[in-house]
């Protein structure tokens, strides 16, 4: 089945994009290096076809001036003497023999004075090559570049030449006086010139190969590497989409726990309220009944009575007012360690409710955070708070211990455990706990033991760096 190409998944149509790149960028540069390499080998060949030929034609001008100079010396501008152009005629045969078919002798001012082509003697025909030799250069042309001086052809077909001028040098001045003109058999210089083409271009064939492997790997290994990059940032990616969902996540949590906050806030100052109503206030309103309706005898027989219920009552008010300032008051923390928050905080409560806590601290950690000791402080003060309302203060245990980079608390008491109504009764106080805990990180349950009584566990993260401390 096939499927559109925007119908692909994802990471299927990154990869496809990824080699398409890639196949790209290798064309190009195969491109690039073989067009580079043609342009070498064809000037590497002409460069080689050029050398070659002026090496052919430079030892073939010191041999035929060799020939031609000594015989036309001195006779500038004037026509040759039957003698000479006999000479000339002998020379000529010679040279045919050494596949040299055709000779010609130029004046400097573009006159034959002789050829091998006897209808060309006298006649000017004047050519840029032979002005060239004239001035001292030795100039030579293969096949296609034969000059045609205006007559019949000069030579037979079917064999590839090489036309040379050549100037002819006095031999006491060593002036130019007259141009030599020949024509060579070139199929063993064109068998030359081929044969180091064919080298040039073998070379470079092998070279273009070489390169082309060596990028087509470095094609590959960048393709690989831009590939993992391409992975690297795509998981950096999705977990940055993890941090933003959770983050507002988090957010989201701490705008509910503000919220909550508040709720708990206006319970707590509503629980308040009533314990004022139903305690304090209600022992209060007992005395002024009982000191404005005189019902309070100073002098008679029951003055003693009257007087130590009436102190009762004052006794009881004033360890109402205690014990809700306990609870509302914070002692100094900042400068404790844990397991001095810890003890304090059983302390406090032993001193106020006149009942025994048992303690067992393992190895905690030295130092942490104000607030995060504040916490530890209010859960033990509310769990054991709990114990003492609802199971008497029967049994009372904390429990706290370390491990990894967690701190465990336990508060237990050996109660009749919270029934449905007594853990409504105490839900604002447990809410309160809970949510302490929840803004730490931490964790909290609360559960019935086997043995009787009721488990408060709470288990709040540390910093890792946290130092210990053996108590």
């Amino acid at each position: 089945m096939r499927f559109p190409a925007d119908h692909l998944p994802a990471a299927a149509q990154r990869s496809t994009s990824s080699f398409g790149l890639s196949l790209q960028a290798f064309l190009v540069a195969c491109l690039a290096v073989c067009a580079t390499m043609v342009l070498l080998g064809v000037y590497l060949g002409s460069y080689v076809t050029r050398g070659e030929i002026d090496n052919a034609a430079d030892r073939s001008a010191v041999f035929m001036e060799a020939f031609l100079a000594p015989v036309v010396q001195g006779l500038t501008g004037s026509a040759l003497s039957p003698e000479i152009e006999a000479e000339l005629d002998t020379i000529a045969q010679r040279l045919k023999a050494r596949s040299v078919p055709v000779v010609q002798v130029w004046w400097p001012d573009g006159t034959i004075a002789y050829s091998t082509q006897k209808s060309l003697i006298g006649r000017k025909v004047p050519s840029s090559q032979m002005t060239a030799a004239a001035s001292g250069t030795v100039v030579a042309h293969l096949e296609g570049d034969l000059t045609n001086h205006g007559h019949s052809q000069q030579v037979q077909g079917g064999m590839p030449l090489l036309e040379v001028y050549i100037p002819l040098h006095d031999l006491g001045t060593r002036q130019v006086f007259a141009v030599g003109e020949f024509y060579l058999d070139a199929s063993a210089l064109l068998a030359e010139i081929r044969s180091k083409k064919l080298i040039i271009w073998t070379a470079l064939l092998l070279a273009t190969s070489l390169i082309l492997v060596m990028l087509g790997v470095v094609v590959l290994r960048a393709r690989h590497v831009v590939k993992a990059h391409h992975h690297a940032l795509q998981e950096r990616l999705e977990e940055a989409q993890k941090l933003a969902a959770e983050n507002a996540r988090l957010l989201k949590a701490a705008e509910q726990a503000r919220l909550e906050a508040f709720r708990v806030n206006e319970d707590f100052l509503n629980r308040i309220g009533a314990d004022l109503h139903d305690g304090p206030l209600q022992l209060l309103s007992l005395i002024m009944l009982r000191l404005e309706s005189k019902a309070v005898d100073l002098q008679g027989p029951n003055a003693t009575s009257d007087r130590a219920r009436t102190v009762d009552l004052v006794s009881r008010l004033a360890r109402e007012l205690r014990g809700l300032s306990s609870g509302l008051t914070l002692p100094e923390l900042e400068h404790l360690e844990i397991s001095g928050v810890i003890r304090l905080a059983v302390d406090r409560h032993e001193f106020h409710t006149d009942t025994n806590v048992t303690l067992e601290l393992e190895e905690l950690p030295r130092s942490s955070s104000t607030s995060l000791k504040i916490c530890i402080y209010r859960v033990i003060q509310e769990a054991l708070n709990n114990a003492f309302w609802h199971a008497g203060g029967v049994g009372q245990r904390v429990t706290a211990s370390h491990e990894g980079n967690e701190l465990r608390v336990v508060v237990s008491d050996k109660g009749p455990g919270m029934s449905g109504q007594k853990r409504k009764e105490s839900s604002l106080g447990l809410a309160g706990l809970t949510r302490r805990v929840d803004a730490f990180g931490g964790r909290v349950t609360i559960e019935t033991a086997q043995e009787g009584g009721t488990m408060v566990t709470v288990i709040l993260p540390l910093p890792y760096e946290a130092g210990r401390s053996t108590d």
